[in-house]
C-alpha cells in the first residue's frame, strides 16, 4: 500500500496513534471504575463501548488535522469531511427527532440513555467535520 506521506508525518501519525491507544485505555478504565462504583451500570448503558470508540477516534482525528497528518486519499479530504459531515448531520436529526418523541429521561438507573449517547457520537462526528473545515479555512488564508 502506497501512502503520500513522509517519514515525519509518519512518525507523526504513528505518535497520535499512540495517544489514541492511551486515551482508549484511560477511557475503558473509567468506565470500569464508574461500573464498579454503581453496582454494574456503564456510563452510556448498552453503547459504552461505541461511545468510547468514537470519542477516542474523534480526539486522535482532531488530533491529525491540527498536525495536518489527516486522510491521504489524492486529496479526498474535502468529500469524506462532508460525507462524514452529511451521515453525522443526518442521524443528529434522527437522534433529536427520537428523543423528543420517547420523551425518556437523559440518566436512568446511573446510566445516560442509548438516544442521548448516540446523539453524544453524532456530535463527535460533526466535530471533527467542523474542525477540519476551520482549520482548512485558515490554512487558506494564510496562502
Amino acid at each position: 500500500m502506497k501512502n503520500n506521506f513522509d517519514e515525519r508525518q509518519l512518525q507523526i501519525r504513528g505518535d497520535i496513534f499512540k495517544h489514541a491507544c492511551i486515551l482508549f485505555i484511560i477511557f475503558l478504565t473509567l468506565d470500569v471504575i464508574y461500573s464498579s462504583l454503581l453496582d454494574g451500570a456503564h456510563v452510556f448503558g448498552t453503547i459504552t463501548g461505541g461511545v468510547i470508540i468514537i470519542m477516542t477516534i474523534a480526539l486522535a482525528s482532531i488530533e491529525m488535522i491540527k498536525k495536518e497528518v489527516y486522510v491521504d486519499m489524492l486529496n479526498q479530504q474535502n468529500k469524506i469531511a462532508i460525507l462524514m459531515g452529511a451521515a453525522g448531520s443526518i442521524a443528529l436529526i434522527c437522534n433529536v427527532i427520537s428523543i423528543i418523541r420517547e420523551k425518556k429521561p437523559m440518566i436512568l438507573q446511573h446510566e445516560i440513555q442509548a438516544s442521548y449517547g448516540m446523539l453524544f457520537i453524532d456530535v463527535c462526528i460533526i466535530l471533527i467535520c467542523v474542525v477540519f473545515y476551520i482549520h482548512e479555512s485558515k490554512t487558506k488564508e494564510c496562502e
